[in-house]
């Protein structure tokens, strides 16, 4: 069955999946301005200091990631930061431990994943992070085919990738139609257990966004079993939470983790682009919000000269909740601005820092950037419906 894998041409998903190229240290300030909390841009941010040779100031922003993408319960982020900032330094004993603590302290245990890092004994927890290496890839690569030897475990870090099988002759018509299904943050694919079968792949595996993944080999996980017995046993315990995994929470749980690329209809009135004249009338959405600032989005028709031409310009936004009976009214300025291409249309993305707002505009933007989870759901099929 096909799972909804979320909606991935979010402003910021793009800007850290690499297809929104962000080119220097002062527009991550900028964004980081209007999304101060966003962890994975901490992580991009500290991936171009890397670049740049910047390794004291990466290594701050990579701790940054790390400490706010454990607040969140997303433990493989956090992992795979910290493997980055441990490239740079290597950590001492402490740093590790402390580490290991916090994340088997989390609390959000909604995938079998988390379940199983908080369950690893720290030294298990350690010979694992240092296997692991970071990987890649662009939108529609094929990662694994059918005929391929399992030799790897690989954990979705970002993005999203659909694994598909063909249907077997002896399969039921109902079993027919299920043979796909979209893998997403902290989720997995890969099998390599129980060790002593070599398996072949029936799946193939492909990207659908530019994707980052950590892989771990079988020869890998082998030694480190033969040196901690009881790890073998704990990662037999993560297919089998997998399987009893069920469909329905694990698409809820997709879901949440884009609560802050909510589709918003917003209305923008730019001021100030040429004495004495009248504001400019703007209408696009935003697919990132939070309480302190957006991403807006808007078509080519209203360009009137490069993007950086509207950095620095103040704005008034009413913002379009998803009912569209409540209206928010909210001031601001352009702090960032870049030609983009969604839906294979030419538009401009903004991010606009608020100014200010009323104390009850600011509790309704805050109600609905970390609604339930119901509510989160019944936005979406609302969005679902216009976009259909």
């Amino acid at each position: 069955m096909k799972k909804n894998p979320g909606r991935q041409d979010s402003i910021v998903n793009r800007i850290i999946d690499g297809s929104v190229n962000i080119e220097s240290e002062k527009e991550f300030e900028n964004l980081l301005n209007i999304f101060p909390n966003e962890p994975s841009l901490h992580r991009a941010l500290a991936d171009l200091l890397v670049k740049n040779n910047s390794k004291e100031a990466a290594d701050d922003a990579y701790e940054q990631s790390v400490e706010l993408f454990i607040d969140t319960g997303r433990i493989l982020p956090a992992v795979v930061s910290k493997i980055l900032k441990w490239r740079i330094a290597r950590p001492v004993d402490n740093e590790g431990r402390d580490f290991y603590a916090r994340i088997h302290d989390c609390k959000s245990l909604d995938k079998p994943l988390n379940r199983f890092f908080t369950e690893l004994s720290y030294q298990e927890f350690v010979s694992i992070l240092l296997k692991m290496v970071p990987c890649r890839f662009p939108a529609d690569t094929i990662i694994k085919r059918p005929g391929d030897i399992e030799n790897y475990l690989y954990f979705v870090v970002s993005g999203a990738v659909s694994e598909s099988s063909l249907p077997r002759a002896n399969m039921s018509s109902e079993s027919k139609g299920r043979h796909q299904v979209d893998l997403t943050e902290s989720e997995f694919f890969g099998n390599i257990y129980p060790f002593e079968q070599e398996k072949v792949s029936h799946t193939q595996v492909k990207t659908i966004t530019n994707v980052e993944v950590v892989k771990i080999s079988k020869p890998d996980l082998i030694k480190i079993c033969r040196k901690y017995s009881e790890l073998g046993f704990k990662i037999d315990n993560l297919y089998t939470w997998r399987n009893e995994s069920d469909e329905k929470g694990a698409t809820q749980v997709i879901r949440k983790t884009v609560r802050h690329q909510l589709p918003t209809r917003v209305y923008m009135k730019v001021f100030e682009i040429t004495a004495g004249g009248a504001p400019l009338q703007i209408e696009g959405f935003a697919d990132d919000i939070s309480s302190g600032g957006a991403c807006v989005v808007i078509r080519e028709q209203y360009r009137f000269g490069p993007p950086d031409v509207m950095v620095g310009k103040n704005v008034k936004l009413e913002v379009v909740l998803s009912n569209a009976a409540v209206h928010l009214t909210i001031l601001g300025r352009i702090v960032w601005g870049k030609d983009i291409f969604l839906e294979g249309k030419k538009s401009v993305a903004v991010g606009v820092r608020f100014t200010e707002m009323t104390d009850n505009d600011r509790e309704l933007l805050h109600d609905y950037c970390s609604g339930s989870e119901g509510e989160q759901n019944l936005i979406w099929s609302l969005w679902e419906s216009m976009v259909k």
